[in-house]
């Protein structure tokens, strides 16, 4: 807004967003658990662990030290989100999540891993970051050439695809593939 010289937006722009992390720090943090999670009706909080949280890494919004915690208690926890190819949108702990695929309740999501490592480059965490890029480019790689030369913005986190018959599924990124097929686990 600023830049379109829109001077009164750029200012509730401004105080929106000092808003919004205000609340999210203040009402979204658990102290105990160290990690931000979704905020119920009745004012508690879920307790469930998703990618979700990590957005607030990429925006500024953690702290320095809340950006620690979670990187350090749940991020490179290999019972939660430091799984063979990283990171399930659930927590690997949480009783609904789906190691064969689970979409988004064990799935990785290219998008959400992509906002993970930026998160992670924006605090510091450069060797974690890197290792992280080279475990999600070796399995996607890996899916690329075993299971169809296609690309996918969601992959399954324990095991890999194998494409099968003709069909039409949105989780191709290939789209002249995508007309051709469908995904399944293998």
């Amino acid at each position: 807004a600023k830049v379109l010289g829109r001077e009164e937006e750029a200012e509730f722009l401004k105080s929106e967003r000092d808003m919004l992390y205000k609340v999210i720090n203040e009402q979204m943090w658990d102290e105990k658990t160290g990690f931000y999670y979704d905020k119920l009706r009745d004012g508690s909080l879920s307790k469930v662990k998703t990618v979700a949280p990590f957005w607030t890494m990429i925006s500024g919004i953690a702290t320095e030290e809340r950006a620690h915690r979670m990187v350090m208690e749940h991020l490179e926890n290999e019972a939660e989100f430091k799984r063979p190819n990283r990171v399930p949108a659930l927590s690997a702990d949480h009783p609904y999540y789906q190691a064969l695929f689970g979409y988004w309740c064990g799935g990785v999501w290219a998008p959400a891993d992509y906002m993970i490592l930026k998160g992670l480059d924006k605090y510091g965490y450069h060797d974690i970051a890197h290792d992280f890029a080279k475990a999600y480019h070796n399995y996607a790689v890996k899916v690329f050439e075993k299971k169809g030369k296609a690309l996918f913005r969601l992959i399954g986190h324990e095991r890999t695809f194998r494409i099968v018959k003709r069909g039409v599924n949105g989780n191709l990124l290939n789209m002249a593939f995508l007309k051709k097929a469908r995904i399944v686990i293998g």
